[in-house]
């Protein structure tokens, strides 16, 4: 995953590299893919660390919201009781308040692996996700967007509920 988003970010620098491109006047609707790796601590349950990753896919209705589906995948490291891994499908609703300052809020379904440190077994599971981003885009080209943000991720996993604080970055292209 990581090299993913090592070659997603060559080729962002690559294509922010074009000035005239950089002076034309920015594209906030239609179509937009995006990338993006958060991390941070699970506050409930006490995990050391979590982190999430994955991909946007959607379509900007205006210029201050649109919609979009997002695959991502992550863990939550529980000291020494082993690690909780998921898959999220997810559907976002994405709004610009104001600028280029955004808000996004989703939820959907997330498939759940949990490994024990002490026992070599797992135990898949289906739970529910939410997620809540604030963060603001820092335009690099003509569509194209750095994305510093926060975010607060819940997932419920077996009954039990897991809420992650974390802090990342995202590559955004509006096309």
């Amino acid at each position: 995953m990581k090299q993913l988003l090592i070659m997603g970010m060559l080729i962002f620098s690559f294509l922010s590299q074009v000035p005239a491109l950089a002076n034309s006047k920015p594209i906030r609707y239609g179509p937009i893919f995006g990338i993006f790796d958060t991390t941070g601590i699970e506050t409930i349950n006490g995990s050391k660390m979590s982190s999430r990753g994955g991909f946007q896919l959607g379509w900007l209705a205006s210029q201050r919201m649109g919609f979009y589906g997002e695959l991502a995948g992550g863990f939550f490291d529980r000291n020494n009781l082993g690690r909780i891994t998921f898959l999220d499908i997810t559907m976002n609703t994405i709004i610009y308040p104001m600028g280029n300052v955004f808000m996004r809020l989703g939820s959907g379904i997330s498939i759940n692996r949990s490994q024990i440190e002490s026992n070599l077994s797992t135990k898949t599971r289906y739970g529910v996700t939410g997620n809540f981003s604030l963060g603001y885009e820092l335009r690099t080209g003509a569509n194209n967007y750095f994305s510093p943000e926060v975010a607060l991720n819940y997932h419920r996993i077996a009954g039990k509920n897991y809420l992650s604080v974390q802090f990342g970055f995202a590559f955004v292209w509006h096309f």
